[in-house]
């Protein structure tokens, strides 16, 4: 199949082109992600994800050299990406820890305000549209600069300006009656 046919069968969405991209990449690939992560289970995994996010942003698919570059760099990309939120994740874990040990030096009812504030974000944060929401999270808890998750999901910086907006905006509505609460449990 010519680059040119293949590149633009990806484009439109043509599932013989993905059947050719996964038959013929997939395993060089695979290979790829295994010698940065070392894990052939997250390498299948980091090759899944690229090869959706083609399909998923078909439409706003640009390939600046060839079809080989884009996928090594995307990969490449997400190995990274695997890492930073590897560390982001044990930050968090930490975090949790620590503000667990805080909580658990303060009164029940600290407790109950602060887990509940971590449930109705939670809760919020899941009513987003899947895309906001997948920008948001890589934004906010993997600590993701706009240009890297534009990158890594092959969109514009605006359309990740343009979610990262609307989430924060969707959860100040979401939040409201929260808010204020939190104001008061972190004052005292």
């Amino acid at each position: 199949m010519d680059e040119r046919d293949l590149v633009n069968g990806l484009k439109s969405g043509d599932n013989s082109a993905y059947e050719y991209v996964y038959q013929s990449y997939y395993a060089l690939l695979c290979t790829y992600a295994f010698k940065f992560v070392h894990d052939r289970l997250v390498s299948e995994s980091i090759v899944n994800d690229v090869i959706y996010a083609i399909w998923k942003n078909r439409e706003n698919l640009v390939i600046e050299k060839t079809l080989n570059h884009y996928l090594i760099r995307a990969v490449k990309n997400r190995c990274i990406n695997h890492f930073t939120q590897q560390k982001q994740q044990q930050f968090l874990r930490n975090q949790i820890l620590l503000e667990h040990s805080f909580v658990s030096n303060e009164s029940s009812f600290d407790k109950v305000v602060f887990q509940e504030l971590e449930s109705r974000l939670e809760s919020a944060i899941k009513k987003l549209p899947p895309l906001t929401e997948t920008i948001f999270r890589m934004s906010r808890f993997e600590q993701l600069k706009y240009q890297e998750i534009a990158d890594n999901l092959a969109v514009s910086i605006d359309v990740v300006k343009y979610h990262i907006k609307s989430a924060l905006s969707s959860l100040r509505v979401s939040l409201k009656d929260y808010l204020l609460l939190y104001v008061i449990f972190i004052s005292f």
